[in-house]
């Protein structure tokens, strides 16, 4: 049986935000299960990049695949985070660009649910 590393990240997310268990316990528990460096454990991620990301959504209260953005960051020296997600200006040090203006988004968001609902995918 393998594991990605990537679905303990999955598991941060669900877990505090669908089931609401408290972040901190979460984070230390998927932590420590990573540290055991399984070979159980498929590296689509590194455990020990993961291990950053769940630190860092921990410490800065944000969504495990925004850690991920964050560790992968700095990983690599750099400040700049390409993204949509607000939130991740929250973190010292980290610079986000929003490449698409809000507008934009809107729009793009508009469009998407009227695409589903054409298809009777969307709710209400």
């Amino acid at each position: 049986m393998k594991i990605p590393v990537s679905a303990i990240l999955g598991a941060y997310h669900i877990t505090t935000r669908y089931l609401r268990a408290p972040r901190e316990p979460v984070g230390r528990i998927l932590k420590s299960m990573l540290e055991t460096f399984s070979p159980a454990f498929f590296s689509d991620i590194s455990p020990r990049l993961a291990i950053s990301a769940l630190e860092e959504a921990t410490s800065f209260n944000i969504e495990s695949w925004d850690g991920y953005l964050i560790a992968v960051a700095r990983l690599h020296r750099t400040n700049t985070i390409f993204s949509l997600d607000r939130s991740l200006e929250r973190v010292p040090g980290i610079r986000v660009v929003m490449p698409f203006t809000e507008e934009e988004v809107e729009e793009y968001h508009d469009f998407i649910t009227d695409l589903l609902r054409k298809n009777g995918q969307a709710e209400g």
